[in-house]
């Protein structure tokens, strides 16, 4: 079946990406809904999800200029869903959005920081999860 070996590629390599969009439009509403969002605030959230990706970069990386491998990893089809990097990092977006007393440029880069450090950070835990349980349905 071609048609289901088509959904499956675009799956696998839409995966990422889909729960990225899924964390950041959710954490983008929750502040649209909750403060006035002016074109400094949005840039400042945007900002802060730029650093965040850098500060994820150099980490991983350990800086900036290392040549960038991809290795092939064997998971299962469900960790492509990423339950806990999207809806963790969006909950902890409500947490702080919902409990905050004053809205302040220093807030939505945090938000912006947040949702980009905290999906990957959360994305990795998943993938680990996922690595074990395919070996031991290997087994």
């Amino acid at each position: 079946m071609r048609f289901l070996d088509n959904i499956q590629d675009n799956i696998t390599d839409e995966s990422a990406a889909y729960g990225y969009t899924l964390s950041i439009w959710g954490s983008g509403a929750l502040l649209l809904n909750n403060f006035t969002m002016t074109p400094s605030a949005i840039l400042a959230f945007v900002f802060g999800g730029v650093v965040g990706f850098a500060l994820l970069a150099a980490i991983s990386f350990r800086g900036f200029f290392r040549e960038v491998e991809s290795p092939e990893v064997q998971h299962i089809a469900a960790s492509m869903i990423h339950i806990f990097a999207s809806l963790g990092s969006v909950l902890i977006t409500y947490l702080a959005v919902t409990n905050v007393e004053s809205f302040s440029m220093a807030f939505v880069f945090l938000i912006g920081a947040h949702v980009t450090f905290t999906y990957n950070i959360l994305l990795v835990f998943e993938e680990l999860i996922s690595e074990d349980i395919y070996r031991l349905e290997r087994k």
